[in-house]
């Protein structure tokens, strides 16, 4: 199973194990993104941060940065995030919690 639009129907009907190693993998793959992204080396202790840390002051991402990582997850997990969600995404759980949310409705990525 990948983690993508089936991945985000299962996780409402997923017993609390299963649905807490559903989202342990979703955000393995979206830490991988961040630190891609970034380019932040083995070594930084930012490799460190909970997921709970803000991408702008504690991980050091500017809004370009923002932008590729949104565009990135859009593209590992083969969904769509509109503008006006994408401008409140602040944290790698923030991204987790979309990606589990599931496809963007039609009509909504402006």
């Amino acid at each position: 199973m990948t983690i993508d639009t089936d991945m985000a129907a299962m996780h409402a009907d997923l017993d609390a194990e299963t649905a807490n190693a559903v989202r342990e993998k979703c955000a393995a793959r979206v830490r991988k993104i961040v630190l891609e992204v970034l380019n932040i080396p083995a070594s930084d202790r930012k490799r460190g941060l909970p997921d709970s840390a803000g991408l702008h002051i504690e991980w050091g991402a500017d809004s370009l940065d923002l932008i590729d990582i949104t565009m990135s997850v859009e593209d590992e997990f083969d969904i769509s995030i509109p503008d006006a969600e994408a401008d409140l995404i602040d944290s790698i759980d923030a991204i987790v919690d979309r990606v589990l949310k599931g496809p963007a409705p039609k009509g909504a990525l402006s």
